[in-house]
């Protein structure tokens, strides 16, 4: 990472062994540039003092950071749902059709119907299925029509929901957004679908995603996903096909993944509901792997009550997951029936992100405190240390990571994405001593979070810097002044990923020209239910999860 110049950085490649056409050297250059003083930074850091091994090492960390005066929950309570069929089906949330099939007021196979119909008269310009498997999925929606009739429905039965494309599916194509495995059909599926087959959710549609996790905003082969509230705007990274499927009601919920903010970029961006678990919760075996020690597996929805059904099923023991979590794991649906937040002591990390964030993203988190305050929790301003420098160290541990687990790339470049090809060329190319210091402030980052945990039971981050950025520019608009979208779309997602740490992002208000803006609470680990809890009580407080996005009733209106 010292090669700045173009042709010094010409010169390291060749020694790497690695001889591309100049518009990847320069690409490589220009990324370089944008994320120098990120990693000047974290060189300059005395990281010698840090502990030698990280609180959250999978499969041996404690269950819960212990919570502070917080109240036992009420097993008893389960979330209701609304009573009516509606007109459309496709409008239903996961948990408003569970109900409608309870009650006989209408079947799997009518929702599946209604996805599929949706599917057909919005994606096209949308832009974010990749593969219908109606085949698959009806012959799926008729056995759940028959499990509701005979009393034997399981915790999904019947749900439509997508899948991110670098997501295993038996004899389904799963593409990764690339051209070079465009036939490509697995032979078994993911552990995380599994799951959901075996709780009887129907998956309906596989969902576009950037070529393998990390390529450019813009697929050279698939097009630009097109956001639901303005079709000229960024959708969200990776995930951005599940956030735009959600968000369009194309399926009530979707699997996505997660390395550097890629399930809480997109959600922010579409205004729905990410949930980014705790570190080795749901097994990755199955997922197109990007970075061993920042790769995580979560739902979006259009409600945290959605979600968190989802994951309450998906986060399980994977034996033949060397990163999943053996430990117990909390009820996220008794904590869905926690709304007082008395006695909760919320953080909200202000001296943080409130010289990063636009004014009206910033107001945006005024409001959530307000409302968190309404609801019985105590807001406590916190400081964590190091966290100006998650992003960089995060960043450079995805791309070198990365760019070892596709060396292929070198010898076919042209067969892939060019803005994949020069990042994972500045992977390739970064000195091993920047790696490992990106790896041990991982360590430095866990430790000042749990700090943090020593006062407050979760801590409150934005989704974003400002709301989401036009295709044709993708710079970021903060109070008047252009910020590159990749240096600043995961200031506020990356702390999640390099220590771990559940983190949820719900929708929270609308931020310039009319676009979504959110809020994430972050929780200790294996406190998913945290999360739960203090989103589930916004949600109940507050409308932004329940509004159209303006292009899609639009489109709906034809």
């Amino acid at each position: 990472m010292s090669a700045r110049s173009h042709d010094e950085l010409v010169a390291t490649a060749s020694v790497a062994g690695v001889h591309l056409d100049d518009r990847y050297v320069t690409l490589a250059a220009e990324a370089m540039a944008v994320w120098w003083e990120e990693v000047v930074a974290v060189r300059r850091l005395n990281l010698g003092g840090m502990a030698d091994s990280a609180p959250l090492e999978p499969r041996t960390a404690p269950l819960v950071h212990p919570l502070h005066r917080v109240p036992a929950s009420n097993s008893a309570h389960r979330p209701t749902t609304t009573k009516g069929r509606p007109t459309d089906l496709a409008d239903c949330t996961a948990t408003e059709l569970l109900g409608l099939f309870a009650r006989r007021t209408a079947s799997p196979t009518e929702a599946l119907n209604a996805c599929l119909a949706r599917i057909e008269r919005v994606d096209a310009h949308v832009n974010a299925v990749m593969h219908v498997a109606e085949h698959e999925a009806r012959a799926q929606a008729r056995v759940s029509d028959q499990r509701w009739l005979a009393g034997e429905a399981r915790a999904l039965e019947g749900v439509p929901y997508g899948l991110k494309d670098n997501i295993s599916t038996r004899g389904i194509p799963t593409t990764g957004g690339s051209k070079v495995l465009a036939t490509h059909v697995p032979e078994s599926s993911a552990f995380a679908v599994q799951r959901l087959e075996d709780a009887g959710a129907v998956m309906a549609a596989k969902l576009a995603t950037t070529e393998f996790a990390c390529g450019g905003a813009l697929s050279p082969w698939y097009g630009a996903v097109r956001n639901p509230w303005d079709l000229d705007r960024f959708s969200g990274s990776s995930s951005s096909g599940p956030g735009a499927a959600v968000a369009a009601r194309l399926v009530p919920f979707a699997l996505g993944t997660d390395t550097l903010g890629s399930i809480r970029v997109p959600a922010s961006c579409t205004g729905v509901v990410g949930w980014k678990p705790t570190y080795g919760a749901v097994s990755r075996r199955g997922v197109m792997p990007l970075s061993w020690t920042m790769d995580h597996v979560g739902p979006l929805a259009r409600t945290v009550e959605d979600a968190a059904r989802v994951l309450q099923v998906i986060s399980a023991l994977d034996t033949a997951d060397e990163s999943s979590y053996e430990g117990a794991r909390a009820d996220l649906l008794d904590a869905l029936g926690q709304s007082d937040l008395t006695g909760l002591r919320i953080g909200i990390a202000r001296a943080f992100y409130e010289p990063l964030a636009d004014s009206l993203v910033v107001s945006s988190m005024d409001h959530v405190v307000d409302v968190l305050q309404a609801c019985g929790g105590t807001i406590i301003d916190v400081e964590i240390d190091h966290l100006e420098h998650a992003f960089g160290a995060g960043w450079l541990a995805l791309l070198c990571e990365g760019a070892s687990l596709h060396e292929d790339v070198w010898t076919r470049p042209d067969d892939y994405d060019p803005g994949l090809v020069f990042r994972l060329l500045v992977g390739k190319l970064a000195p091993a001593t920047d790696y490992v210091r990106a790896l041990r402030m991982r360590t430095l980052l866990q430790n000042s979070f749990q700090r943090a945990f020593d006062s407050v039971d979760a801590v409150l981050f934005p989704g974003m810097v400002s709301s989401s950025p036009r295709y044709d520019d993708l710079f970021f608009d903060v109070n008047g002044t252009k910020h590159a979208l990749q240096k600043m779309h995961a200031r506020f997602t990356a702390p999640g990923n390099v220590t771990g740490l559940p983190a949820l992002c719900l929708p929270s208000g609308s931020g310039r020209n009319n676009m979504p803006v959110a809020f994430q609470v972050y929780a200790p680990a294996h406190r998913d239910d945290v999360c739960a809890r203090i989103g589930q009580a916004f949600q109940q407080q507050t409308d932004h999860h329940q509004v159209v996005p303006t292009s899609l009733d639009a489109l709906l209106r034809r």
